[in-house]
């Protein structure tokens, strides 16, 4: 028997089309268990991507998913890990856009000059060098109210950890259900930060300096939670 000829042209990169849902079939013969999960990891080449692509299926109580990454050796389980570690990351953002601001930023430039609708530049490069100087100021403005952002969150989760008892007990906001046994989020540690300052400034008027500074900026008889200071 003769050995096939090879056909001209270079070796192909392609095989079979594979249908990732279908995989989903034969999850009680291929499927891994991993936790309360399984799942079953995949190489293969996406053309979109032009590269191969890493796929874990994961099936578990909650339905299914289909994770890929561009890592290749990377294990199926940090693949995983890290797709549960991003709901950190969604409610993370969801505490600095909605409990402390960090992205409602609104810096009016005077001299900024409008542009029509759909146009996204303003050539800078055009504009004389006092102009440039003032859009800089304005992107900075940007960037530091985002860190300052940053920085108040950070501090709020250090004081959910390690001041957990003092702040659910200045908390006098409220909860369909409160758990005092765990460390309260940003929101909560925020709304006792808030109902305690008055105290705070009232009993600390002349030990330290910036509380004496707001207590004597503090009108007593505007409302607010300040209204009781003075």
């Amino acid at each position: 028997m003769q050995p096939s000829k090879r056909k001209r042209g270079r070796p192909k990169k392609k095989g079979e089309k594979v249908k990732l849902n279908s995989l989903f079939s034969q999850f009680d013969e291929i499927a891994i268990e991993y936790g309360d999960s399984r799942y079953h990891c995949i190489d293969l080449y996406w053309q979109s991507a032009g590269r191969l692509i890493r796929f874990v299926l994961v099936e578990s109580s909650k339905g299914r998913a289909i994770l890929m990454t561009t890592k290749m050796d990377i294990a199926p389980e940090t693949v995983i890990d890290l797709y549960k570690s991003r709901w950190l990351i969604e409610t993370g953002f969801k505490q600095a856009i909605h409990t402390v601001g960090t992205f409602n930023y609104h810096f009016w430039m005077k001299a900024m000059k409008p542009i029509k609708r759909g146009q996204n530049k303003q050539y800078l490069h055009r504009e004389a060098a006092e102009y440039r100087d003032s859009v800089t100021k304005k992107i900075n403005a940007f960037h530091i109210h985002i860190q300052a952002g940053c920085i108040t969150q950070g501090l709020l989760k250090y004081l959910a950890i390690k001041f957990k008892d003092q702040v659910w007990f200045s908390f006098k906001g409220w909860l369909r259900t409160i758990n005092s046994s765990i460390e309260p989020s940003e929101l909560v540690v925020s709304s006792a930060l808030r109902s305690s300052l008055p105290n705070f400034i009232g009993a600390n008027q002349d030990g330290v300096d910036w509380v004496k500074f707001m207590a004597d900026k503090t009108d007593p008889s505007r409302e607010g939670p300040l209204a009781n200071v003075g």
